[in-house]
């Protein structure tokens, strides 16, 4: 539902929302609307079930660095070690 509602904006940000509105085809208030949603989504906690897990920039989960990286030498090193 939408409130009509004035705002004081800063020229910059208005140019920079007018701007995404135009390249987007959607009206200004719809665009300042999604600018916000995202801005939202960004600042916010982004929790997850797993504690290896972790969200990227465009909000997809991936694993988190850390712990023992297996390489192709690594495999070949381990395979060596053990007799077959």
């Amino acid at each position: 539902m939408a409130t009509p509602t004035n705002l004081d904006i800063d020229n910059d940000d208005l140019e920079f929302a007018s701007s995404y509105a135009e390249s987007t085809g959607v009206s200004l208030d719809v665009a300042i609307s999604e600018l916000i949603r995202r801005a939202a989504q960004t600042l916010a906690p982004q929790m997850s079930s797993s504690p290896n897990l972790k969200r990227d920039a465009q909000g997809f989960l991936v694993v988190k660095d850390g712990g023992h990286r297996i390489t192709e030498e690594s495999v070949k090193n381990d395979s060596e070690d053990d007799p077959a």
